[in-house]
């Protein structure tokens, strides 16, 4: 807004002089032929002609030295783009953690009350029947199941 309002000021001195050249010799050229001054009349066509080609190339560096975005804003917005793709980045690393801390946690520690289950068991029945033991054979059971 500040680089729009200080370029609507310096633009009519800047370039609006030199692009005024053009309309002033209409002007004085309509003014010299109403007043039969042919001479002055056709000299203002003459340099409304000459003049119109440049008439507007002085905007164009005025408008790129007052409009144009500063070095120090370019990086500004450069910074705020890569805060919100890091802020972005750092929120969906951490989801994909929980997910992988979720998943490890629900089927490992399945698997490992089931272990621990089938070895209480087998230990239990080694003491009181290890024919009975040896035939159930956990753990080859559950590496069967799990793999």
């Amino acid at each position: 807004m500040w680089r729009d309002l200080r370029f609507t000021g310096i633009a009519p001195l800047a370039a609006g002089l030199i692009a005024a050249i053009p309309p002033a010799g209409v002007a004085a050229a309509v003014l010299a032929f109403s007043r039969s001054l042919p001479f002055i009349g056709i000299l203002g066509l003459v340099v409304t002609v000459a003049g119109a080609p440049y008439a507007w190339r002085s905007v164009e560096p005025v408008a790129v030295r007052f409009l144009r975005v500063s070095p120090v804003m370019m990086l500004a917005d450069r910074v705020d783009e890569l805060t919100a793709q890091h802020a972005g980045t750092t929120v969906a690393q951490a989801a994909e953690i929980r997910r992988i801390e979720r998943d490890l946690h629900d089927g490992a520690q399945t698997r490992l009350v089931t272990l621990g289950l089938s070895l209480a068991t087998a230990e239990k029945l080694m003491e009181t029947k290890p024919d009975q033991a040896k035939a159930r054979r956990p753990l080859s059971y559950l590496r069967k199941r799990y793999r």
